[in-house]
């Protein structure tokens, strides 16, 4: 490989924007002891580089604005593959890459659209949404084929640990994908590929022009079938490796935890062989496996072997309205097992395939300070002078643990330099930095062995290492790339290197700004977009200027309002944080005409719910709004992450696209395998000594029934309950009991939450009226500040403004009754905030956790933020660009707390909504349209959302979104029924159901 102008390690100190990691030691401890962290105006100094709406600069272009701020200038050339890559391999002779693209929505698949729909030189036509695999001509950079795999034909148990018999997937893929010659020595290709959900591996044959064949083989998978156990029922198959022989294929089971050795002369699989917990990927050094294992712990049934039917074989597990299965362990530390829990397992190949030791790459979990696993992921190997190493990229901890696989010891840790600005340099501290968030998740070694490549997903750059000592990396620049990599593999001779982004550019670009209306479906969803593959010729890369671009499109440096922070700092003693579910800004202030007199960038086209939120209005009219924030986020479950964490894990965020038929990720974003590193705004309040109170959020852990039993009484247990008569959210005073929603699993919540989370305000539950939630939160909050003890830190959830959960089969409902009810009782919370004793020192922050079934004329995802206090500006529209996690670092800023991850390190804060000169007037609500009465043929329109899995948090979203544009369109009809024949309208409105159903089927 020859690359231009590499720099010395010495010579890197110099580079402008760029801090080393400190010393190493072995044994892996890290030495130095770096700066303190970041605090108050030291934060306020940084910011993103923002200079544009999100979205690629221009048609064909894959440089872009992202929704966080920061910009992506990938290096090389970069095309458009499928929905969410989540992994790619090169065939052995570097003429193509396979994709594996692991995206369950959008289904069936489409055709997708590439960045310029008009252009049809990249391979348009072949980029299908949902499961694919895609080939890519490396010569020509173009995607020659794209085929989605078949429906399987191998039932399995299910499993009830989510509250549901999970049946078999009719199709999936899962990270897996692994490329052979063909075995006869005939031109082409064996590409195999695993099914994730469905527990087969796929076979394909594929040409010497890259073209696939649509019938794949098929090899079941053996499943768990411990009914104690909640892995029972499904392996999900991701990572695959061949042996080195190509005689065997190992596959490693995600949810099976284990590895199952398939022989493939006769593609029979093998007895799978135990490893850790949530295995992701496998690597063979001479007669030994290693096997990263990406997990934290376990989960069981809380009830045991639970009832069996003896004609299904599915074990129903009884559910408890307590976390963890029981009273003992509900708020604690997961249960680790060293040998199982971020963990190296090494399996020997001499004697088959056994068991032989473990690598603990952990840090010990004290639930303040060490919250999540370091999350050990891609693996690599590099051999050279004598020396050798396995290295193990530990996306959790932005580190690379570097293996002896001889006598199978940790040598060491490299940890990720830090890439801001001079004098804005974190880390070094004890063991590692102080802030999280690079993300290192996919590692390859050049063909020379000198050196080694990490795909940094939450800095969206390649970290360049020198292996001149395999043992001990040093670190040389980084190469810019698309959004979120999640691949990198260098050609045979060294010379390109091919890196896969999950994200691609962000929303294609025809989305930004050009959605029709409401009343002609196209697809603002934000997660309609595509990953891209990019091909960097190393030749021409310059590690100083490629390292400076990284820097330049992260962060910029800016002049801090000291004095205005110094006089919040001073003055704000309680900070209330009020997330809602899933809507833009258009669809809920594109008609206020006030806002918009006052340069708000609304369109009245898009506001679908415009009378029914005048209390959300209203506040945004008094105080604030801001009409140029983005969720950093596609969808609710990172939303969330985003919002209380500051970021997202790797293990997040590659499996909540591939989730909804696995039960131990169908939950998601509350296990301890998504908790970052150091945890959420709670652990930093606690590591601060500041006090704080949850309200409904980071309880949904796996086993939780989502609110969704047919046993309404037992999620929602009111006094005087009764299934026969229970109504939902019309029901707007009976008092809350409980956390929303059952469990049937032992897994606890986050230690930190013990004692500081209001048992008896629900989490995700629909049918339950978010007026009952704000009547708990005035009781329970109300009396703290009458005691004088009000927590300086409240989060609040009010999620009755996602919609499409809160029918029954005797109570019915619609998108504006449930907006309606979270509008009355977020004007509830409010005028009791404001009206309270603490009202002259608090500051409320509201905004959305994402913008997703909901349109937008500027961005897909797009939302708005409104900041409430005495200290806020009045009467003003902030058009400053923010993003989700702009609120969390507003927070820190106030609370004098350093940032959690470079999420909100680097995030633009909110302090453009603040003023020095208070204004104690209180807010009063105003009277919230009640939804009126529809139509019985609009009506029928909605009653289809009860066939959607809605009522189960995220799931049917996509479903949903299309389903509320619909009856949008059939409310919208019935306005112009006198217009209309009787005949003529029965016609349209007939036209409108046959549309609905098909969106529903």
């Amino acid at each position: 490989m020859r690359v231009r102008r590499l720099l010395p390690l010495s010579a890197a100190l110099a580079l402008p924007g760029l801090a080393l990691a400190p010393s190493l030691l072995p044994g892996g401890a890290s030495a130095g002891t770096g700066p303190a962290p970041l605090h108050g105006a030291q934060l306020a100094a940084l910011g993103s580089p923002a200079r544009s709406v999100p979205g690629p600069d221009g048609p064909n272009l894959f440089s872009a604005t992202l929704p966080n701020g920061r910009r992506i200038t990938p290096a090389g050339r970069s095309i458009q593959v499928g929905q969410n890559p989540l992994n790619s391999v090169l065939t052995p002779d570097g003429h193509f890459l396979v994709t594996s693209n692991s995206d369950e929505r959008n289904t069936p698949p489409k055709v997708g659209t590439i960045i310029d729909p008009a252009d049809r030189k990249r391979g348009s036509g072949a980029a299908l949404s949902s499961y694919a695999l895609s080939i890519v001509d490396t010569t020509t950079m173009t995607v020659v084929a794209s085929v989605t795999p078949p429906k399987t034909n191998y039932p399995h148990p299910g499993s009830t640990s989510n509250g549901r018999v999970d049946s078999d997937a009719s199709n999936g893929l899962f990270l897996g994908v692994a490329v052979q010659a063909n075995p006869d020595g005939t031109p082409g290709y064996r590409v195999f590929a695993s099914g994730g959900v469905a527990d087969v591996v796929y076979v394909y044959s594929v040409g010497a022009d890259g073209t696939i064949a649509a019938a794949p083989q098929q090899i079941p998978l053996p499943v768990p079938t411990d009914t104690t156990q909640a892995t029972y029922g499904m392996a999900a198959p991701g990572w695959l490796t061949l042996s080195a022989d190509k005689q065997t294929l190992y596959v490693v089971n995600n949810n099976g935890n284990s590895v199952t050795p398939v022989d493939l002369r006769t593609f029979t699989p093998g007895t799978p062989v135990p490893v850790g917990y949530f295995p992701y990927a496998a690597l063979q050094v001479k007669d030994k496996l290693f096997v990263s294992n990406w997990g934290v712990t376990t989960r069981t049934f809380a009830d045991g072997q639970g009832t069996v039917d003896p004609k299904t074989g599915v074990a129903t597990h009884a559910f408890t309205t307590k976390i963890g299965g029981g009273t003992t362990n509900r708020f604690a530390n997961p249960d680790t097992d060293p040998a199982k829990s971020s963990s190296l397992s090494v399996l020997d190949l001499a004697s088959g395939l056994t068991a032989k030791t473990s690598v603990s790459l952990a840090r010990p979990i004290d639930g303040i300070n060490v919250v999540g696993g370091t999350h050990p992921s891609a693996l690599a190997y590099a051999a050279k002078r004598g020396k050798q190493a396995v290295y193990v990229a530990d996306a959790n901890e932005d580190a690379i643990a570097v293996v002896d696989p001889t006598s199978e010891k940790l040598l060491r840790r490299v940890l990720l330099p830090v890439p801001t600005l001079p004098g804005a340099v974190q880390g070094g501290e004890g063991t590692g930095p102080t802030t999280f968030g690079l993300t290192p998740n996919a590692l390859a070694v050049s063909p020379d062995q000198k050196t080694l490549y990490a795909a940094e997903a939450g800095l969206n750059s390649i970290a360049v290492y020198d292996l001149k000592d395999p043992t001990a990396p040093s670190f040389r620049g980084r190469i810019p790339t698309g959004w979120y990599p999640v691949g990198v593999t260098v050609s045979p001779d060294g010379s390109q290197l091919y890196v896969t982004n999950a994200k691609g550019a962000g929303a294609p670009y025809h989305y930004q700004g050009t959605y029709v209306s409401p009343g002609v479906y196209t697809n603002p969803d934000v997660n309609w977009f595509y990953g891209s593959v990019q091909k960097v010729d190393l030749s021409r890369i310059n590690l100083p200027r490629s390292t400076a671009q990284v820097v330049k499109n992260t962060v910029v440096k800016k002049a801090a309002d000291t004095a205005k922070l110094g006089v919040l700092q001073k003055n704000l003693k309680h900070v209330v944080f009020i997330l809602r579910e899933n809507k833009s800004y258009d669809t809920y202030f594109g008609d206020d005409a006030v806002l918009n007199g006052r340069g708000a960038r609304g369109n009245p086209d898009y506001a679908q719910y415009g009378p029914y939120v005048r209390n959300a209005k209203s506040l945004a009219e008094t105080f604030n709004v801001g009409d140029n924030n983005y969720a950093d986020s596609e969808e609710s479950n990172a939303g969330h992450s985003f919002a209380l964490a500051g970021t997202s894990t790797d293990y997040q965020q590659k499996t909540l696209l591939s989730r909804f038929q696995r039960p131990l990720v169908n939950i998601k974003n509350e296990d301890p395998e998504d908790y970052p590193l150091q945890g959420y705004i709670y652990n930093a309040m606690a590591r601060n000594g500041k006090s704080y109170r949850d309200y409904g959020d980071n309880i949904r852990i796996s086993g939780y029934d989502d609110g969704s039993s047919n046993d309404f009484c037992s999620d929602d247990p009111k006094p005087g309950c009764s299934n026969a008569t229970y109504n939902t959210i019309a029901d707007t005073t009976s008092p809350t009991a409980g956390l929303g929603g059952t469990y049937s699993e032992t897994l606890p919540a986050l230690k930190v939450l013990g004692g500081h989370l209001d048992e008896n305000y629900p989490g995700w539950n629909l049918r339950i009226s978010d007026q009952r939630r704000a009547k708990e939160f005035i009781s329970d909050y109300g009396s703290l500040v009458s005691k004088g003890t009000a927590p300086q830190f409240a989060s609040v959830w009010l999620p009755g403004d996602h919609t499409g959960g809160c029918a029954t089969p005797t109570t019915k409902c619609t998108p504006n009754q449930e907006v309606a009810d979270n509008d009355v009782a977020l004007g509830q919370i409010i005028d009791y905030l404001t009206h309270s004793p603490i009202w002259k020192d608090t500051a409320i922050f509201l905004t959305q956790d994402d913008a997703q079934s909901s349109p937008d004329h500027i961005n897909a995802h797009r939302t708005y933020t409104t900041v409430i206090s005495p200290y806020a500006v009045r009467g003003q529209v902030v058009h400053d660009f923010g993003s989700t996690v702009s609120v969390p670092k507003t927070i820190e800023e106030i609370l004098d707390l350093p940032a959690m991850s470079y999420g909100d390190l680097l995030a633009n804060d909110l302090l453009g909504y603040f003023t020095t000169k208070p204004d104690l007037t209180p807010w009063s609500p105003v009277a919230t349209q009640a939804a009126a009465h529809v139509p019985a043929e609009v009506a029928k329109v909605w009653s289809l959302a009860s066939k959607l899995p809605t009522g189960t948090y995220d799931t049917g979203t996509g479903q949903l979104q299309k389903l509320t544009s619909v009856y949008f369109q059939s409310l919208a009809l019935s306005k112009h029924k006198a217009a209309l024949s009787a005949p003529a309208y029965a016609k349209q409105q007939a036209a409108l159901y046959a549309k609905a159903e098909r969106i529903v089927s």
